[in-house]
Parts: structure tokens; C-alpha cells; sequence
């Protein structure tokens, strides 16, 4: 869809007079689908005034009003605008009103669909039918503010304060009605997110499938005793296109089974043409009502069992690693205690070499490098501290710190691997300090963790030369973070789910330990960030991690 509001969300905007009369902020996209949507009105009146009884002359099925609601919720005042004119037209063309009578008809639709449409976005409809809530937010304001506000705008037009017009009215209102159970849902769904070719290709399939069946039982070449017992066939039928094929299948199937039923009982087929063309269409209705709502209700219980299990499977994953990680934690706290007695030894004889060191120029070179070594035991004590609070997620001694600098220092101690494996490094990062509330130790560790990863990569795929790896960091002062990318040309990420190359103990190549990745997510989520991974177009991996500014 597209990024504007009003065509993709629902969620109209404030200036709903500026989008009625001006348009404004419309994409291409948007215009586009607002004017198949008018023509898909304007073809539904030419098929609903095709069978319209007289005395009063008020169509059996009106798929107007929640046209209108459902361009008014999509797209705002210009939607409406769209769906009120295409009912119009249909009017003065199809039903013989007159000019003004379908004026006043479609601004009255017009005005009660954008009412409609503006009192979902206020009530935080989601654009979809598949929880209870928004099922009954949807159908609630269809059949009040938009069927009504249609029913009442185009009878009294046409038929004034006469004896009629009750009757009139209350017609008219089913008629609307039955558009929104019947012809609502699927609207929403061809007019919401972009489906996958995949998706359309097996909406297509049950709707086709359904249609080709209700056709079979109303073409009108049964018996007529068994037509009426086989016409409930139909309802088995929705129940496992609601069970298999979900929510978007069963709107599809619910649309075709009503057009067909619909058609061939006006021509006087099927197993409900035994009386007037009325009562046939209002009999039909009250199946078609019961059959829609059974495959509405079963795909919305299905859909909730589905999200119930998948979050069901989510906590037992939370738990599991949770399990993990407390064990990582009691490894992580002998590993410490048994490394840091050697690290804090080591220092001691390295400040004892240096005492015992003539002062003069000579032994300068070996002064450095002992302190090189004391100044790397000291880090290594602090990464296995740093292990350990990560793992017991325990902030330790968070601060200001400049991430920029953060990030430059990590650079500096892996450049040297990289130089070793002929990889090229490209490097961009922000000009000013950039402050985050965090450890600047676990942000080297993200980061070295990060490029040590890449670098293996690279050399697997590239094992002289070739090899790149980008490091860059932006500062987001939209979203409020510090973005980190590291990009690499190697060996790609495994098909499956990205996430689980951050679960612990879950290595995917030779000799890993797989745990880098799992003390880099737990390192990012204790600063209160994320990271993500995902493939590149071009081949290779990214890695993301975004980290929260720190409050100045």
C-alpha cells in the first residue's frame, strides 16, 4: 500500500474537509484504487436495479452504503467522494430517479459513509475482521451509521412523507445491510495491505470453487424437492473454507456464493424461486445471512487459535531460552572465578617484571609491551564481568557514554585481523559524539562480535581476496537511536528464521561456539535496544542493532 494515510491504515487524518474537496496528499495508488473502487459501485448498482421489484421499487441488495463506508475508512473525504458519485450515477441511470433524487441520494451516502469511516479511525478499527472486536466494530457501524444514513438519504428522495415510506425505508435498510455482511469483508480485504500473488491465487481457488458449486445447486437443474435440502450443503462447505483457508478465503467465498445465489433467484432459479421475487430474495437473505456469519465466526475462532498457539509457542521459546541462559550464567560464574585468580596473577608478575626493569633506554620496548599485556588482561577480566551481568541481565556500572567513540575503539582492536585476512573495511560513522546511557565494554563486544562474524564469512567466501565488510552507524534523531549496520559480502545467512541465529548455543558454522550472538542480543536488550538480521539483495548478511540516546 501506500505511505499515505489514507491508503493504507484507515487512520484518517483531522483535515477530512481538505481530502474532500482537494485531494490532497493522495498517491497515484491511491487515486487508482479509488477509481476501480467507484467503478466496482457503479457496476454493483447496474447488477442490483436489475432485478427490482415494484410497489415499493427499492433493490433487493445494495452494495452502495458499504462501499462508500469502506473508501471513506481507506481513503478518506476523496474516497467517499468517489463512491457517492458512482451511486449516484447508477441511480439516474439504472433505477429511472431523477437527476436531483440521485443527487440527494449520494450525498446523503456519501456523508453517512465518510461518517461511518471517520467513527471507525476514532474507535481504532484495525482494518481487518479477524478478532471479535473489530468484527463487531465493523458490522456495528455498517448496519447503523452508513446502512441507515443510505436506507434514509435515498428513500425519502424518491418516495417522500408517504404511507410507503416506512416499508420503503425498512427494505431499503436490508438491502444495505445484506451488502455489509455479504460484500464488506471482502472489500476490506481488497482494499487493505497488498496481498502475495500467492495469496490472491488461493483466495481465488476457494471463491471460484464455492462459486462453481452454488451455481450447481441453483442453476436451477435439481429437482426442486432436493434443491432446498442440498442448498444447506453450503453451509459444511464454508466451514472448511473458513477452517482451511482462513479469513481472506472465506470473505471470497462468502462474495461468490452470494452473487450467484443472488442472480439465479431473481431469474427465477434455484430453491428459493417459488414465490414473488421479493419474498424469494428476502428468504434467501436470511440463509445467506446465517451462512455468512457461520464462515465470519469459524474464520475469526480460527484465526484467534492460531495467534493463541503461536504465542503459546513464543513463551515456551522465551522460557527455553530463559533456561539456557540462567545455565550460561552458572557456567559463566566458575568460568570467571577460575580465569580472573590466572588475569590477576599475570598483572601482578607483569608490574613485577617491570620493576625489575634497568632504567634506561633499552628496556623501554619491552616497558610497552608488558603494559600492552597487563592493559589486555584487564580487558579480559572485564569482558568475563561484563559476560556475567549480561547474562544475569544486571546492568554494571551503566553511564554516559559516547557511542561514536564506543565503536571507534572496537574498530581499532579487531583492524588487525582484518589486515591479516586481506578484508577490506569501509567505515562511516557520524562526524559529532552521539550519547547513549549504556557500558562502552558491551558495545565493543557487539560490535567486535559482530565483525568477527562477518570476517568468517568473508573468508569462507572470499578466501584471498574480495572480502568487504561495512561498518556504519547513524545517529536517528526521528526514532531516537544510534543505528549500527554491519554489512558483509560472504556466505549469506541460512534459509529459515533470522531470529534464531541469536539463541544461544545455536551455531551455524564450522567451529563456532554459539553463544557470540546470543551475548550480543542479551548485551543490546539490556540497553533497552534491538538487532536483526537479514539477507542483502546483492548477497551476504547485515546485522542492525539500533541502541536508545541517552535523555539530555
Amino acid at each position: 500500500m501506500s505511505d499515505n494515510p489514507r491508503s493504507g491504515t484507515g487512520q484518517l487524518s483531522g483535515t477530512i474537509g481538505i481530502s474532500v474537496w482537494g485531494q490532497v496528499g493522495l498517491s497515484p495508488e491511491a487515486v487508482i484504487r479509488i477509481l476501480l473502487g467507484a467503478l466496482i459501485g457503479f457496476l454493483g448498482m447496474a447488477w442490483s436495479t436489475s432485478f427490482m421489484p415494484n410497489n415499493p421499487a427499492v433493490p433487493l441488495i445494495l452494495p452502495s452504503s458499504i462501499i462508500a463506508l469502506i473508501m471513506a475508512f481507506r481513503f478518506g473525504g476523496a474516497g467517499a467522494l468517489g463512491a457517492a458519485a458512482a451511486h449516484g450515477l447508477g441511480l439516474w441511470l439504472f433505477s429511472g430517479a431523477s437527476p436531483m433524487a440521485a443527487l440527494i441520494a449520494s450525498t446523503g451516502l456519501g456523508a453517512a459513509g465518510l461518517a461511518g469511516g471517520v467513527l471507525l479511525a476514532r474507535m481504532g478499527f484495525d482494518g481487518s475482521l479477524e478478532t471479535v472486536r473489530s468484527f463487531g466494530q465493523f458490522v456495528g457501524v455498517g448496519l447503523s451509521i452508513s446502512a441507515a444514513g443510505s436506507a434514509v438519504a435515498s428513500v425519502v428522495p424518491l418516495f417522500g412523507l408517504t404511507t410507503g415510506l416506512p416499508k420503503a425505508l425498512l427494505l431499503c435498510w436490508i438491502s444495505d445491510a445484506m451488502g455489509v455482511i455479504l460484500f464488506g469483508p471482502v472489500g476490506l480485504l481488497l482494499t487493505g495491505p497488498n496481498p502475495s500473488a500467492r495469496q490472491i491465487r488461493y483466495v481465488t481457488l476457494w471463491a471460484t470453487g464455492s462459486a462453481v458449486i452454488t451455481y450447481g445447486i441453483y442453476a436451477g437443474h435439481l429437482d426442486a424437492t432436493l434443491a432446498r435440502p442440498i442448498s444447506y450443503a453450503l453451509f459444511p462447505l464454508m466451514m472448511i473454507v473458513a477452517y482451511k483457508g482462513g479469513y481472506r478465503a472465506a470473505t471470497g467465498a462468502i462474495a461468490a456464493i452470494a452473487v450467484v445465489a443472488i442472480t439465479c433467484t431473481a431469474q427465477g432459479k434455484g430453491p428459493f424461486a417459488h414465490e414473488m421475487l421479493r419474498p424469494n430474495i428476502l428468504a434467501l437473505h436470511a440463509n445467506l445471512l446465517m451462512l455468512a456469519l457461520t464462515g465470519l465466526t469459524l474464520a475469526i475462532a480460527r484465526h484467534q487459535q492460531r495467534d493463541a498457539e503461536a504465542t503459546t509457542h513464543r513463551t515456551l521459546l522465551k522460557l527455553a531460552r530463559a533456561n539456557r541462559l540462567d545455565a550460561l550464567a552458572t557456567l559463566a560464574a566458575g568460568i570467571a572465578h577460575e580465569i580472573n585468580q590466572p588475569l590477576t596473577s599475570s598483572n601482578a608478575y607483569g608490574r613485577a617484571a617491570c620493576r625489575l626493569l634497568p632504567d634506561d633506554a633499552g628496556s623501554e620496548p619491552i616497558q610497552q609491551a608488558i603494559d600492552g599485556m597487563i592493559r589486555s588482561n584487564e580487558r579480559a577480566a572485564a569482558i568475563v564481568r561484563q559476560f556475567r551481568a549480561y547474562l544475569r541481565e544486571t546492568p554494571d556500572r551503566f553511564q554516559m557514554i559516547d557511542g561514536v567513540a564506543a565503536i571507534k575503539e572496537a574498530i581499532s582492536l579487531i583492524d588487525p585481523d582484518l589486515s591479516r585476512q586481506n578484508i577490506e573495511r569501509v567505515l562511516s560513522l557520524p562526524d559529532d559524539p552521539v550519547p547513549i546511557h549504556g557500558n562502552a565494554v558491551g558495545i565493543q563486544q557487539i560490535v567486535i562480535n559482530l565483525i568477527q562474524n562477518a570476517a568468517d564469512a568473508v573468508e569462507a567466501a572470499h578466501p584471498h581476496h574480495g572480502g568487504r565488510i561495512d561498518v556504519r552507524a547513524q545517529r536517528s534523531d526521528a526514532t531516537h537511536h544510534l543505528r549500527i549496520c554491519v554489512n558483509d559480502n560472504g556466505q549469506g545467512l541460512p534459509d529459515g528464521q533470522p531470529d534464531r541465529l541469536f539463541e544461544p548455543l545455536e551455531c551455524q558454522r564450522p567451529g563456532g561456539s554459539g553463544l557470540g550472538l546470543a551475548i550480543c542480543r542479551s548485551i543490546v536488550e539490556l540497553h533497552g535496544g534491538s538487532i536483526t538480521a537479514q539477507k542483502r539483495p546483492t548477497g551476504g548478511a547485515e546485522f542492525i542493532v539500533e541502541l536508545p540516546l541517552a535523555e539530555t
